[in-house]
């Protein structure tokens, strides 16, 4: 009962980080991580031409760290920039630079918070609402400044709607284990760490939060 796939087109690559934007979809390869190739009108699922794609400023050797359909762009992040994939009238895909000095180091923190795109950077939380880039709030970049950077990369986010709270589940030092929680409370502009929190995922499913949390190894036992 599908459409079937059309011969003489070929499967999209191997990809990192994927996204379907106005009847396209979007593919960061493997293989070239500063590239975005793209898909006919239509066909999310299949390419005419090895050439369907945009160079996202390969010439300063980051990788894309995520895409994040938003309003009427896609949204492509970099680790020190920020694109956005919009439209010509004709529906081709056409890039432009939004920000090159702030970007997104944590592909899974990246969230849909009150009708901005609430990001990760390494200088701190940023929020985009379409047209221009601003800290989510002073204190917590303030804060910031004393995160284990490097493991920035395992950060994941979700948010409750109900108590305006963001939360972002981050590593507190040189391990692969998400153990802090920094939450940020819009209404009062304040921020509390949580330590001891080992939420490795966080997802929303009908309204929910569900988080992914890792337990700690049973005890040994003595034979």
């Amino acid at each position: 009962m599908g459409t079937p796939l059309r011969e003489g087109l070929v499967a999209p690559p191997t990809s990192k980080f994927i996204a379907f934007f106005r009847g396209r979809g979007y593919y960061v390869a493997t293989e070239f991580p500063s590239f975005v190739f793209y898909s006919d009108p239509g066909l999310p699922e299949q390419m005419s031409s090895a050439l369907q794609y945009l160079d996202v400023n390969s010439s300063d050797g980051m990788p894309i760290t995520g895409l994040f359909p938003f309003g009427d762009s896609l949204v492509v992040f970099k680790g020190g920039s920020m694109w956005q994939v919009t439209a010509l009238a004709d529906g081709s895909p056409v890039l432009t630079p939004v920000d090159e000095s702030i970007g997104s180091v944590a592909p899974r923190a990246t969230a849909l918070a009150y009708e901005r795109l609430v990001f990760v950077g390494r200088q701190g939380v940023y929020q985009f609402d379409g047209a221009s880039i601003k800290p989510l709030s002073e204190s917590l970049n303030n804060w910031w400044k004393n995160v284990y950077l490097e493991g920035l990369r395992t950060a994941t986010s979700w948010l409750d709607e109900r108590e305006r709270r963001l939360f972002i589940s981050l590593q507190s030092g040189p391990d692969d284990l998400n153990d802090m929680v920094v939450c940020y409370h819009y209404q009062l502009d304040a921020i509390t760490v949580i330590k001891g929190q080992r939420i490795t995922a966080s997802t929303i499913y009908k309204g929910e939060a569900v988080l992914g949390v890792r337990l700690p190894p049973p005890p040994a036992t003595v034979a």
